[in-house]
């Protein structure tokens, strides 16, 4: 079976949802879309080479690894804002032109960096998403 184009994969979605509410019935179906189980689904189960390595909620499976949440920071004053964090008792990191912290809010971050004169162009929280999950899950059980 051919892959479905982006619009049928829409319809596909929408039928979905609309089925398993209205019949208030389970539906099982694979994909390689993970984004779409994270959208509709409420217990998954990952398969590798005919074995389970993980059944249950999404919610179990974020709570079988210890990730840590990010925020992705990108300012004019890179030099200064990696010393303005570091003495205020993070760990910050430079990657790809952005400034990594572990465990930090947004809010405060930006906050912190503005009252003290740091132009934040952006500031994102970059959370932990199933694609990571699975790659951390598969790449556990390797054989």
């Amino acid at each position: 079976m051919k892959d479905l184009d982006p619009e049928w994969r829409l319809r596909f979605k929408h039928f979905l949802e609309k089925y398993v509410k209205k019949e208030k019935a389970a539906a099982l179906f694979s994909t390689h879309i993970l984004s779409d189980v994270d959208e509709i689904c409420e217990k998954l189960t990952v398969i590798k080479d005919g074995r389970v390595l993980f059944p249950g909620s999404l919610e179990e499976l974020k709570k079988h690894f210890s990730f840590e949440e990010s925020v992705l920071i990108k300012v004019q004053e890179v030099r200064k804002a990696l010393e303005l964090l570091k003495q205020f008792g993070y760990s910050p990191k430079l990657t790809n032109n952005f400034i990594l912290l572990k465990n930090a809010e947004p809010p405060e971050i930006n906050k912190l960096l503005v009252k003290n004169g740091i132009t934040v162009e952006e500031i994102k929280k970059k959370g932990l998403t199933l694609e990571t999950l699975y790659s951390t899950l598969y790449g556990r059980h390797k054989h």
